[in-house]
């Protein structure tokens, strides 16, 4: 292949060698090989509401992650300004068979983390009514990775 500037797309994720060789008109020749790691892309699915009626279907409020996650935090609210009604660091790492929700749109083996599952029970033990809770998550995607914020707001129907 004749290039100034060669590039390669990969198809899938994992640990590669690339070898860079070249040719003067000269004849002369070199190479150099370099390990590169292709990781996933990030993707941060946030659903809009959830429906914690014990029927298997959208009952808990979770942050799907796709990719690397090294830290991750949310906090709910009654209304911004107030104390949250419900916060969580948790991070489990599941996929769409084993994660307890029947009503997954796709049917397959993917695995991803799940942050932050809320069912609709405040700190204080009782039912959060149906509602609209705003909502502030932080994460690092990895470790020494900047810290991001989003916000936004979760529907509770019951």
């Amino acid at each position: 292949i004749d290039q100034q500037s060669p590039t390669h797309t990969y198809l899938d994720t994992g640990t590669f060698n690339v070898k860079l060789y070249i040719e003067n008109i000269g004849g002369c020749s070199d190479s150099i090989m370099q390990t590169v790691c292709i990781t996933p892309d990030y993707k941060l699915y946030i659903p809009n509401s959830f429906t914690p009626n014990s029927d298997n279907c959208n009952d808990k409020f979770f942050i799907k992650a796709i990719g690397l996650v090294s830290s991750f935090n949310i906090m709910i609210y009654k209304r911004w300004g107030s104390e949250p009604i419900f916060s969580s660091d948790e991070i489990i790492y599941t996929n769409n068979m084993e994660d307890g929700n029947i009503c997954n749109p796709v049917i397959s083996q993917d695995s991803y983390f799940m942050m932050g599952s809320w069912d609709g029970i405040m700190n204080n033990g009782n039912k959060a009514p149906t509602g609209i809770y705003p909502f502030l998550i932080k994460y690092q995607q990895g470790e020494g990775s900047m810290t991001e914020e989003k916000v936004g707001y979760i529907i509770l129907i019951r």
